[in-house]
């Protein structure tokens, strides 16, 4: 009733009363009080929200009736929206990490799963450089080229953004901040990792367990620890699991060499023969350790692994090619170093990360990593590019989860993931991911297929067409009944025919629209012959010599196959 009775009307009347309720005797009025307290925080705004509403909030936080407290978690991003910055960092932050340390399970539930839209209210478009509007995201990546100083014009935030003044500025400078907003560089990530020599590796470090052989991890029966004596605790060129104890800290370490990642998928492989030749040479392997929680990457230079010449690359094989491509000077930040953010609060930021923990899905919410994996864009798009390492593996262990629903979840985000973290990471990080989901199951191949042409338009041209040929793919399905499938396929291959030649189209495109002609549901086929006229008017308005015989072999085709068909 109070978002019809308006501000005034409700500081008089209810907000008097209203906070008297919230100290009630009797619980129940109190759950019911903090169910309803963001709408007042709504209603009232932001000064007093925070002069008169907050101290009873809090109070409700620290309710001993845990139904309280968990109708506190319920509506602490409504009023986490409306308080200020610092009111957010300093009151809220610290509230809402002692609902995620609350001895009820109900409590500690409801509150992880709004610690991702909680964190997303820490949003500062002037710090990340990456603005929300309407529906899209706008990259600003070098907050300096719009700064007055470096634009030589000044604009007073208090002055109407018409004001004369601006006409002063130059023309060629105000188009030129235009471009870099729509088309971005990266600026390189800070070397604060810490690095370590390979030939003082020790014993003290937590292997690396990486799978060379499937797509996604599952559960398995944990491998029992075995007790071996190395000399001198220095990695070897075969693949070794150790596990030791540390009898002055009771610590159980282990080491792990990158041979081990990289060693069963080490063939070259041939792209179409339009695609560009990736050259990868001169390149510097890593390998990762893990101590006491903090990641140290080690740098091992391997002079027999590195490529002299030029390689051919499987579109597939690029997760393993991109990760021996990676330099120094381009690894991933420490979790010390991460944690040093000033964009969401560090204790926040580590109980996000530890939602994919297997431990948290018997004790608290067997589908937490669902709500991990729902707000992780929201996140991301919070830290900023800057600061996506430290959401890497969190997402990279989100794609390999043994729940499909999960997986479909990023699926069904990964253009938004493109787009917030632009070009470099999504070749790098979020393309390996990509092609994993081309081979899942039809649920998680749906997600990636519904934004298709929108996750190809963020990639580089020669992973445009190493991805090509793969489309063709999507016609092959578990279950040949979900003719919705081939109908969204249908959708797609008109959007994705904008990035490629006609010749292209011919090779890859044109196939699909004729099997989708024939397909046995007529919605399919009456969206297939939308397909097939988009794809000929590409091909044909193409006036190059080089297309005539293109030409006459579609019009050949399309005379045997459908015109002299025997189906009527």
């Amino acid at each position: 009733m109070i978002r019809f009775l308006g501000k005034e009307t409700t500081e008089r009347l209810f907000i008097n009363h209203f906070t008297r309720l919230c100290s009630d005797s009797s619980f129940n009025v109190r759950r019911v009080c903090a169910s309803n307290f963001g709408e007042f925080c709504s209603v009232i705004g932001q000064d007093l929200t925070e002069e008169l509403l907050l101290p009873h909030f809090k109070l409700l936080c620290e309710d001993g009736v845990w139904g309280v407290r968990k109708a506190c978690a319920d509506v602490f991003v409504p009023v986490s929206c409306v308080c200020s910055n610092d009111a957010r960092r300093n009151t809220l932050a610290s509230l809402f990490v002692n609902l995620l340390c609350d001895h009820s399970r109900w409590v500690k539930t409801a509150a992880f799963q709004a610690l991702g839209p909680f964190i997303s209210t820490f949003a500062d478009p002037s710090k990340t450089g990456l603005y929300y509007n309407n529906g899209t995201v706008v990259v600003v990546d070098d907050m300096k080229d719009i700064d007055s100083n470096d634009s030589g014009c000044s604009v007073d935030s208090s002055e109407n953004v018409t004001s004369p003044e601006v006409d002063d500025c130059d023309l060629q400078q105000l188009q030129c901040d235009l471009k870099r907003i729509s088309s971005t560089d990266f600026c390189e990530p800070d070397s604060r990792s810490t690095f370590c020599d390979s030939e003082v590796i020790r014993k003290t470090f937590q292997l690396d367990n990486h799978s060379a052989f499937n797509n996604f991890q599952y559960w398995r029966i944990p491998i029992p620890e075995i007790e071996l004596d190395i000399e001198r605790g220095e990695c070897t060129q075969i693949p070794v699991r150790v596990h030791i104890e540390n009898d002055s800290n009771k610590e159980v370490f282990s080491t792990t060499k990158l041979s081990d990642v990289i060693s069963n998928e080490d063939n070259g492989w041939t792209m179409s023969s339009e695609v560009d030749v990736a050259c990868f040479s001169n390149l510097t392997n890593s390998s990762r350790f893990t101590t006491n929680g903090e990641n140290i990457y080690c740098v091992v230079d391997d002079e027999k692994n590195l490529t002299t010449g030029i390689k051919l690359i499987d579109i597939y094989d690029v997760k393993n090619q991109l990760r021996k491509s990676q330099q120094v000077n381009s690894q991933p930040y420490s979790v010390k170093a991460v944690l040093k953010q000033n964009i969401i609060p560090s204790e926040l930021l580590e109980h996000y990360l530890n939602m994919i923990n297997p431990i948290n899905y018997q004790t608290i919410d067997p589908e937490l990593s669902h709500h991990c994996a729902y707000s992780l864009p929201a996140v991301a798009l919070t830290l900023g590019r800057k600061y996506w390492p430290c959401l890497k593996e969190t997402y990279e262990t989100l794609a390999s989860d043994m729940q499909w629903s999960v997986r479909w979840t990023l699926a069904s985000s990964l253009h938004q993931m493109s787009l917030i973290l632009g070009p470099e990471y999504t070749s790098r990080d979020l393309l390996p991911v990509f092609l994993n989901f081309m081979k899942d199951l039809d649920e998680v191949r749906f997600g990636i297929l519904q934004n298709l042409a929108a996750i190809l338009e963020l990639f580089t041209r020669t992973e445009q067409l190493g991805i090509l040929p793969k489309i063709s793919d999507f016609l092959k399905m578990d279950n040949y009944r979900n003719w919705r499938f081939r109908l969204t396929l249908a959708h797609q291959v008109i959007a994705v025919s904008s990035l490629y030649s006609p010749t292209e189209i011919k090779q890859y495109l044109v196939p699909i629209a004729f099997t989708l002609v024939n397909d046995k549901v007529a919605e399919v086929r009456l969206s297939a012959i939308n397909v097939l006229s988009n794809l000929l008017k590409r091909i044909f308005c193409d006036h190059t010599s080089t297309l005539n015989d293109i030409q006459s072999s579609i019009i050949n085709e399309i005379r045997t196959s459908l015109a002299l068909s025997s189906k009527w």
